[in-house]
């Protein structure tokens, strides 16, 4: 089994994107977060439960079919894919820096 499974292709009218299942995942982030203390954290780090990987969102509504067909064109959930976890750190000034990236 992998450690993150795409469920479903969701083509909604204001979202589309894949769902994501990853109880790994999930506890990795939970064990991380009670883990991890730091004096200069702006935002608690929120953990979270729907997880999935945005395609289009925000999108005018007339935009909607179209996208969509692009989706169902292009995507193919059954395909094997690769992944990659990445820890970030926000800086002052929004600016992001990698503490670190795995192959999953």
């Amino acid at each position: 089994m992998q450690p993150v499974q795409i469920t479903r292709l969701l083509l909604r009218e204001d979202f589309h994107g894949l769902l994501i299942e990853s109880p790994w995942l999930e506890a990795l982030t939970a064990d991380f977060a009670a883990r991890v203390l730091s004096p200069t954290r702006r935002d608690e780090i929120r953990l979270k439960s729907w997880l999935h990987l945005s395609l289009a969102y925000e999108f005018l509504p007339a935009r909607h079919a179209a996208l969509a067909a692009l989706a169902n064109e292009y995507v193919d959930i059954a395909q094997p894919v690769e992944w990659e976890l990445r820890f970030y750190q926000r800086l002052p000034g929004d600016e992001w820096r990698t503490h670190g990236d795995w192959t999953l």
